[in-house]
Order: C-alpha cells, then sequence, then structure tokens
C-alpha cells in the first residue's frame, strides 16, 4: 500500500527483502532486491542509487503471529546497518515505522513516551526507536519514528484482522488476543500509506520525532466480535490471551497537527 501511494505521485522506489517473492513487484517505477538488509553486501547492492528517503518497516508483533518470522529477532542488526549505510548519504528524511505496542502495559501512554513493552517484539521495536534517536543525535539524521496500532486492508496478507477473518471461514471458533473490554485501534494501510507519503513531502520538523498513528474511533474485542458474528454465524469467541497487551489505541492530534494527515477510513464503515 505504501509503494503504491508512492509511486502514485511518480516517485522510484526501490523494494529490498529477505522475502522479496511475497511483494508485488511488477509495478512501474519499482525495483525489487532480495536480500536482508542486515547482509554485510546489503548497501553494495544499492549503491548505484542516490536515495531521497529510506523506509524502515520494522515488524509489528500482529505480523509475527502469522508468519512465524525466524528473522524478527534480527531487525536491530538490520536497522543499523541500513542506518550505517545510509549516515553519510544526505537524506532528506529516514522514516521507522514501529507500533503503539512499545506501549505494553503503561499506565498512562499518553504521558509516556518511552513505553513498556510487554512482549519480546515490543521491547526489539523500542531498541530500534532509542538506536534511530542516537544517530538523530550524533549524527544529525532527519529522522520521523511512527508508531501504528494493527493494520488491516484488502492487500494486507498478514495482521491481526485478516487472522480472524481466516479463522472465521476456516473454524467455527475465533480467539481473541485479549479480553473482551480490551481497547483497540484498527488503522486501513491506505491512511498508513497516506501518512508516509505526508512524511516523505513534508519539510522537516526537529522537533516531530515520533508520531503515533492510530484509528479516530477506537473499539474493544467484544465491538470486533459482535462485527465478525454479523458476517460468521454459529461462530464461538474465545479469549486467547488475557493479559497480553499489542497495541494501544493513540490520539493522533499531533500527527494530524504536524503532517495534515487524517485517518478517512473507519473499520466500523469498511
Amino acid at each position: 500500500s505504501i509503494t503504491r501511494r508512492l509511486i502514485r505521485d511518480q516517485n522510484k522506489v526501490v523494494l529490498v527483502s529477505y522475502n522479496s517473492e511475497k511483494l508485488d513487484a511488477n509495478l512501474q517505477n519499482v525495483a525489487v532486491h532480495s536480500i536482508n538488509p542486515g547482509d554485510p553486501g546489503f548497501f553494495n547492492i544499492l549503491s548505484s542509487y542516490k536515495f531521497d528517503v529510506v523506509i524502515f518497516l520494522s515488524t509489528r508483533e500482529e505480523m509475527l503471529d502469522d508468519a512465524g518470522d525466524d528473522h524478527a529477532g534480527r531487525q536491530l542488526d538490520a536497522l543499523k546497518n541500513t542506518l550505517d549505510g545510509f549516515r553519510s548519504e544526505n537524506l532528506r528524511r529516514f522514516i521507522l515505522i514501529s507500533s503503539t505496542e512499545i506501549f505494553g502495559n503503561s499506565k498512562d501512554p499518553s504521558k509516556d513516551d518511552w513505553g513498556a513493552p510487554a512482549s519480546v517484539n515490543g521491547s526489539i521495536l523500542q531498541s530500534c526507536e532509542q538506536l534511530c534517536r542516537f544517530y538523530h543525535e550524533h549524527f544529525d539524521l532527519n529522522l520521523t519514528i511512527a508508531r501504528l496500532p494493527f493494520v488491516y486492508g484488502p492487500q494486507e496478507k498478514s495482521g491481526l484482522l485478516r487472522r480472524l477473518i481466516e479463522d472465521g471461514r476456516h473454524n467455527r471458533r475465533i480467539t481473541l488476543p485479549g479480553a473482551p473490554d480490551t481497547p483497540c485501534a484498527f488503522l486501513h494501510a491506505d491512511d498508513v500509506a497516506d501518512f508516509v507519503n505526508s512524511a516523505v513531502n513534508a519539510d522537516y520538523a526537529r522537533d516531530t520525532l515520533t508520531v503515533n498513528l492510530s484509528a479516530s474511533n477506537s473499539i474493544d474485542f467484544s465491538e470486533l466480535a459482535d462485527m465478525l458474528a454479523g458476517h460468521y454465524a454459529h461462530i464461538a469467541f474465545q479469549d486467547g490471551t488475557r493479559n497480553k497487551t499489542l497495541t494501544r489505541p493513540m490520539d493522533n492530534a499531533p500527527a494530524k497537527k504536524s503532517f495534515g494527515w487524517s485517518d478517512a477510513r473507519d473499520l466500523k464503515v469498511e
């Protein structure tokens, strides 16, 4: 979704991934390289390009549950390799896609910019953010960190909602990742892409390092169960991980103010 949004404005996009066979490469102005950004030869392969913006998409926990991705724990090495490679390239902006899961079990995430991760992946993402801040402070990296909630969309091949829909289609039981009253936010992938496009083209704001992207209308898992039950009759729901917190709904006003962004799509309508 991000790639499609960027090429709509005539940008050339270079996709780099160790599992590039999963990517839609049949797009104009898109080049694909199949290599892990943590590999030593990563930057040599990309040295022929002149990059204006680099976007590092970290692995969010809802992606792990689908793929069983054994590379997820290596993303800190991949991020450092990417930062080192582009440190002297005079980038206009480096964008890290993180997750609101870093807030974990924080009692008041609105007053806590650092969070209290409740998962290994959340701790890794926290370290990724800290590493980017280090390069921002010591190497003058033009940085934006965007934290996402759950992401959904018709072209998304992983994620919590996709998994729940597949469970509803093939099983008679859907396991929700939390208690019924657990608040959650689902952001459409096209809204994420719109933010990235805004961040790519916005003037660099040194005081806006991190933004929490979230849907304006949050729901809880009981509401989500009601929505799914409307599509799948005779489905039973169970609470599988009562104490596990993945993502947190957050105030999206700073993202709207600093980047002129808005979440145009609502899960209840979509």
